[in-house]
């Protein structure tokens, strides 16, 4: 199977590219939340770099550019971070079953922003020991209504993580 066949998922490419820029300003607004709210909260100055293939949003043609990555390095141990949003708040998430492999075949740990396009978006982090225990135990299924591509995902109880709120911030998408 072709990347973009993969990647597309049931999509159009032009329905892939219009969800790559949404996606794409929904990870950049949450990483600049993350790291305000680090810096508020923690004093954290270290940097969170831009790591995955491509942070404009634009399509990338060539099948070879495109890698399964972490978007981001995170402080000065460079550990891997990928972003992960969902517009409204969902009690019930799903993560697709050969990302988390990947994740943490990577070191990487994923911070969720659930929420982004609504009223006070909230985080959690879930560090590689998260995502172990959740291939362990959690269920798989495939999503309704197309969701992730049909692709087999955990289902994630969200009232089962601690969730963090950017302080000072109702409502920031736009």
């Amino acid at each position: 199977m072709s990347i973009d066949k993969y990647r597309f998922d049931r999509r159009t490419k032009e329905e892939f590219i219009h969800d790559i820029k949404k996606g794409n300003k929904r990870e950049a607004l949450s990483i600049t939340l993350f790291r305000i709210y680090l810096r508020r909260e923690f004093g954290f100055k270290g940097d969170i770099v831009p790591n995955g293939c491509d942070m404009t949003g634009d399509f990338i043609e060539d099948e070879e550019k495109v890698t399964t990555d972490a978007d981001y390095l995170f402080g000065k141990n460079k550990l891997p971070l990928e972003v992960k949003t969902s517009a409204g708040h969902n009690t019930t998430i799903y993560m697709k079953v050969n990302q988390v492999d990947s994740y943490i075949k990577q070191g990487a740990s994923v911070l969720y922003v659930n929420g982004i396009e609504g009223h006070k978006p909230a985080f959690t982090l879930w560090t590689v020991e998260d995502l172990k225990e959740m291939r362990d135990t959690l269920e798989t299924t495939i999503p309704p209504n197309g969701i992730l591509g049909g692709k087999l995902s955990y289902v994630i109880d969200a009232r089962d993580y601690k969730w963090e709120t950017f302080s000072g911030k109702e409502k920031v998408y736009v």
